[in-house]
């Protein structure tokens, strides 16, 4: 694996010598040598770019990008910044330099982030999923829910979102039309995931809920067989 690796980076640094414009190469090359870990050499590829064009917002996302994975925030911080300076209506900036924010112990400024980022690109996985966590771990459950809604309806393929928010409408629930519509959502995750220990597991809790013992029984023990 390692041997194919190699060829397919030498391909790629082959292809883009001969071809520098070309941001495809630029970007595969990039990548490919995060994956080898080679982040110096990522590094100074995108750095060399810069040097030709500074007003790239590609480069400047992959510079950070990559500098994020060497720990390096400050630097991080001011590529995402450059690349949503040149490119404003693109989402993923954004989002990556909620991380930032995120790694540096600001939180409020990450959810800023985020949410501004959600406004430019409101199908950005990543973003709705992120910012849920953040109200998760502060343990503000009805922003948790309420973001993971608007994730689904955004995104009506992404099950973890579905699966979320009907774990925490029944946690919130309080009457029995609640916990319904959680299992609604819970059914909906388990058909775009089939047998997922974690959706199984919803289900079985919200069984539990509403009197179905037999159901959240083999639910549940299904999930713990399946982990």
């Amino acid at each position: 694996m390692n041997r194919e690796n190699d060829l397919a980076l030498n391909v790629l640094a082959t292809g883009y010598a001969r071809n520098p414009d070309s941001a495809l190469l630029f970007t595969g090359l990039v990548r490919a040598y995060v994956r080898k870990k080679q982040y110096g050499r990522a590094v100074e590829l995108c750095e060399q770019r810069l040097e030709k064009n500074r007003e790239e917002a590609l480069t400047w996302e992959l510079l950070g990008s990559t500098l994020l994975l060497k720990k390096d925030l400050k630097g991080a911080q001011n590529a995402f910044e450059q690349a949503i300076r040149i490119q404003p209506d693109w989402g993923q900036p954004y989002g990556n330099l909620a991380r930032v924010y995120l790694l540096k112990g600001e939180k409020d400024t990450a959810i800023k982030k985020l949410e501004t980022s959600l406004k430019k690109n409101p199908k950005n996985k990543v973003a709705w999923l992120t910012l849920g966590s953040i109200h998760e771990q502060d343990n503000a459950y009805e922003k948790a829910a309420l973001v993971y809604a608007q994730a689904f309806e955004q995104n009506p393929g992404l099950w973890p979102a579905a699966n979320n928010y009907a774990f925490f409408t029944s946690e919130l629930a309080d009457c029995k039309s609640e916990l319904q519509t959680a299992m609604e959502y819970a059914r909906k995750s388990e058909r775009l995931n089939p047998d997922a220990p974690v959706i199984l597991d919803t289900i079985g809790c919200i069984q539990y809920k509403m009197g179905d013992l037999d159901g959240a029984h083999d639910n549940i023990a299904k999930a713990l067989e399946l982990k």
